[in-house]
């Protein structure tokens, strides 16, 4: 009986470590599949093994798009938070489902990656300008808040990022907008916003929404929005944008919406000379209108 009953259990044994060693087997074969399968997408970079967190709202819906720009000499001036950069073109905030009445956040739980084969192209336009934010911290921010909420549209987080980066640097560049129209980076040359908005209007065909901040009674223009459709195939009016009150004299890092009945300025960056001549002199004869290659989408991933 012990004999039978010792052999019965060297026959478990064996079946557990025959079961164990299968399951073990098929557990890694998993994980290469899933790592091929992201290697092959595109995703070779992951930046934050980690889920997104933060609150989801309680509506999901939303009409249209924000896709908002901001221009680091003005976001950083005399703010201690920035990082000392280099930066002297429009670079990119965040494109966010939006309303009217609300703003989708936080919708949809999963991991962050980062799309390496974009990774370079997101440093360059669409940098942290914060000593506590890395690029990644940002971008992780950006696409879990707002991203995950338009999945209908972008459902990959390669989509999501490449249609912004293209946003910028082709369809809705403010560079050329600005430049065109002769508004450029001085310290000491101010602008009204009726030559801003002509910008805008030549540029676009429609009219945009202004963040300002307020440093040593001068108002700076950080950010520029402009709202585009729910298919992000054209852009619209913004139309609900609510002029600010609150005295300019008051110095402050957090973003208003601008005061149009005061001029604006535009500060240049550390990299940037004063402009002596005509901002439209910086632009080369033909050159002013040419737009990068578009990064092509999910035929990429």
């Amino acid at each position: 009986s012990s004999g039978i009953n010792a052999e019965y259990g060297e026959y478990n044994t064996s079946i557990i470590s025959h079961h164990i060693h299968y399951s073990t087997i098929m557990l890694l074969s998993l994980v290469l599949f899933l790592t091929s399968s992201l290697l092959a997408a595109g995703d070779d970079l992951i930046s934050d093994p980690n889920p997104c967190e933060g609150t989801p709202s309680a509506k999901k819906h939303y009409d249209y798009f924000t896709f908002a720009q901001q221009w680091y000499p003005n976001v950083c001036e005399s703010n201690r938070d920035c990082k000392k950069l280099s930066i002297n073109k429009w670079t990119i905030h965040g494109l966010w489902p939006d309303s009217k009445d609300s703003q989708p956040a936080f919708c949809t739980p999963q991991n962050f990656a980062v799309p390496g084969k974009i990774k370079d192209e997101m440093a360059k336009y669409w940098p942290s300008f914060y000593n506590d934010y890395k690029n990644t911290d940002f971008w992780k921010y950006e696409y879990c808040k707002h991203g995950a909420c338009c999945t209908d549209q972008l459902p990959t987080i390669y989509d999501y990022f490449n249609k912004a980066l293209n946003f910028n640097k082709n369809q809705y560049n403010l560079d050329r907008a600005l430049k065109s129209a002769g508004i450029g980076p001085s310290s000491t040359e101010p602008y009204n916003f009726a030559l801003l908005d002509k910008a805008v209007k030549d540029r676009f065909r429609v009219t945009a929404g202004y963040q300002c901040r307020s440093v040593g009674g001068k108002q700076l223009v950080a950010e520029i929005q402009l709202r585009i459709n729910k298919h992000l195939s054209h852009i619209e009016d913004f139309e609900d944008q609510k002029e600010n009150r609150i005295p300019f004299e008051w110095d402050s890092n957090a973003f208003v919406s601008c005061d149009k009945r005061r001029p604006f300025y535009l500060l240049p960056s550390s990299s940037q000379e004063e402009p002596g001549n005509s901002v439209r002199d910086e632009v080369e004869p033909g050159t002013s209108g040419q737009e990068e290659p578009e990064t092509s989408g999910r035929d990429e991933l």
